[in-house]
């Protein structure tokens, strides 16, 4: 039996084809994600339409203030009924679901979400904080510090401006996360926050902010649609280059 000859050039490189398969996904991916973050730097607007074109026009570039509200409504109505008076969560190692969902913005660090008044984004530099200052006139409060890392001195100072000295407070991504029971919170981080409110209650969060994203709303699902639409057309594209 003799090799394929692209068998043996694939060998001298220590390619296999499952090596060039991989490669050439990610390099549609890439120029296919370039178009879609650069669209995203340029400008944040309302998501809305349904799948079509998939140029980097036509993509969906940030959620609209009705969308904010909507979430922020459905969030508190579960706080009440848990008797949370504020949640505090932080950015996840795999993906900024929670964050993103009561922000809409991917740079965040931490949120700060209390039962009334404006949500608190924490933010590492001011480029990053700048970036989300047009959601400001929303209701959301974008912070940034010289805390270069420790973002316990911001989740501190924000829970004092809100006077949740004595409060019961939800925290996110504590523990029985979705194939995570024990969490992903800095022990450090959220030790350091406990000692600086001793009468405080901190409680679990996770599945109070994992329950209230799975009903999604028209906006949420015309972006779904639009994603599946360029997932579509860069696995067209795949399966053309892999011919």
């Amino acid at each position: 039996m003799h090799a394929h000859p692209s068998s043996h050039q694939e060998a001298k490189q220590g390619l296999s084809r499952r090596d060039l398969l991989q490669g050439a996904s990610a390099g549609i991916a890439a120029t296919l994600a370039a178009g879609v973050l650069s669209s995203c730097s340029q400008s944040q607007q309302p998501a809305s339409g349904t799948a079509g074109s998939g140029s980097p026009a036509s993509m969906p570039q940030g959620f609209s203030g009705e969308e904010l509200q909507r979430r922020w409504l459905l969030v508190r109505e579960r706080m009440r009924q848990q008797g949370l008076d504020c949640l505090i969560t932080p950015r996840q190692a795999e993906n900024n679901a929670d964050i993103l969902y009561l922000t809409d913005s991917p740079m965040a660090g931490w949120a700060i979400f209390p039962l009334e008044g404006n949500v608190i984004a924490l933010f590492g530099s001011q480029r990053d904080r700048l970036f989300a200052a047009d959601k400001r006139a929303e209701g959301i409060d974008a912070r940034s510090g010289p805390w270069r890392g420790q973002w316990s001195a911001g989740v501190i100072e924000a829970l004092r401006d809100l006077d949740m000295g004595q409060a019961r407070i939800g925290v996110g991504n504590l523990s029985e996360v979705l194939r995570s029971a024990e969490g992903g919170v800095s022990y450090t981080t959220f030790d350091l926050i406990r000692k600086a409110f001793p009468r405080a209650r901190f409680d679990s969060a996770a599945g109070l902010l994992r329950r209230v994203k799975l009903v999604h709303s028209e906006e949420e699902i015309a972006v779904f649609e639009k994603v599946q639409a360029v997932s579509e057309a860069g696995l067209q594209a795949l399966m053309e280059v892999a011919r």
